[in-house]
């Protein structure tokens, strides 16, 4: 799936991502990084690209389900379920052992850049 308004795209695969974090945990990984939207007429696109990236995030979702299996938790900021120590807009997550992989769709401003990131944290 092309996207507009890229400006990075991982090229590894979710298994991949997954076993560089197995060795990394303090990585993160951006799957997808949009341009930022600070000019005018970026501004004006800003919803379309934002569904694009929606749209994105749930394919994605479906390759790390794969390799991690179903999520633990699929939603956003408005599910009662949502995690407290999370940051994004729609947050799936994952739990393996000790292990908690998580991918989010986040937007900190409006200028800045949509990105959709793998993570992993581990509970205690």
């Amino acid at each position: 799936m092309k996207l507009p308004h890229t400006n990075h795209l991982e090229t590894r695969t979710a298994k991949e991502c997954v076993d560089l974090l197995k060795n990394n945990p303090d990585e993160e990984v951006p799957l997808v990084v949009s341009r930022d939207f600070r000019d005018r007429d970026d501004q004006e696109i800003l919803p379309e690209i934002y569904t694009q990236y929606q749209i994105k995030y749930q394919f994605i979702i479906g390759e790390f389900i794969e390799v991690l299996g179903q999520p633990k938790f699929t939603g956003d900021r408005e599910d009662s379920r949502y995690p407290d120590w999370a940051v994004g807009e729609h947050v799936t997550v994952w739990k393996q052992g000790k292990n908690v992989y998580w991918l989010r769709l986040h937007q900190a401003d409006t200028e800045e850049p949509i990105e959709i990131v793998l993570a992993k944290r581990t509970d205690s």
